[in-house]
């Protein structure tokens, strides 16, 4: 069978999972927490190098209310002190590392994540999470980044491999999973996603299971890549 090397994932669905189920919306965001560690459980049995998780997306940042960003910023602070605590990610060979506009987050979930990012560094694998991320504020800031490179003469031209080293994230996408049964990437790294194969579920993020991962993959794996072929 034909893995993936890198998988992004945009968990989809926890608040209208929270209304149909009659859930406080803190269940449901419970829920998807601890949706994303039986993910990469699975996923730890497989090649698959790289994971990239849509965690929060800097337009529900700009746009929810406070009170739920306030609950789900608790609900953090609470997975991250977890996860440092009990060391849940040591064996899991996944360094877990933080990409977005998170200078915008609170200033102790900046912390916890820095701490957890330390912690995990050096691990052959990756997950990439992230918090506040616009994949159009990332494609002008590494514009802007680069054009200043170029002007000081840091760097002698701009071409694709140039440009894809001052994203937040390098390597290519091979497969995206959206859940929740909207068929649309949302600008989830657009520049990464270039060649991606996409694999829409139905299934809300709580109750995405292994048996859809595992349908996912198999999608992957009988699908002919073809790379503008």
């Amino acid at each position: 069978m034909t893995f993936p090397g890198s998988i992004a994932i945009i968990p989809d669905g926890n608040r209208r999972f929270a209304e149909t189920r009659g859930l406080a919306l803190e269940q449901a965001y419970l829920q998807g927490f601890s949706k994303a560690e039986h993910v990469m459980d699975w996923l730890s049995h497989t090649p698959v190098a790289s994971v990239k998780l849509w965690a929060l997306s800097l337009e529900n940042f700009q746009k929810r209310s406070s009170l739920e960003l306030s609950i789900l910023f608790e609900l953090m602070k609470r997975q991250l002190h977890a996860s440092l605590k009990d060391q849940r990610f040591d064996g899991r060979d996944f360094s877990v590392r933080f990409i977005g506009r998170t200078d915008r987050l609170p200033d102790e979930v900046q912390r916890l994540m820095g701490e957890l990012s330390d912690r995990t560094k050096g691990a052959p694998r990756e997950l990439c999470v992230a918090m506040a991320y616009s994949g159009q504020a990332e494609l002008a800031q590494a514009a802007q980044a680069a054009a200043e490179d170029y002007k000081a003469g840091k760097i002698e031209r701009i071409d694709e491999t140039v440009f894809s080293n001052y994203l937040y994230a390098k390597e290519p996408v091979d497969l995206v999973i959206r859940t929740g049964g909207v068929q649309r990437l949302s600008g989830f790294l657009p520049w990464q996603n270039a060649y991606a194969e996409v694999y829409f579920s139905q299934k809300m993020w709580p109750e995405f299971s292994k048996a859809d991962m595992d349908a996912a993959l198999d999608f992957y794996a009988k699908t002919e890549r073809r790379f503008g072929k």
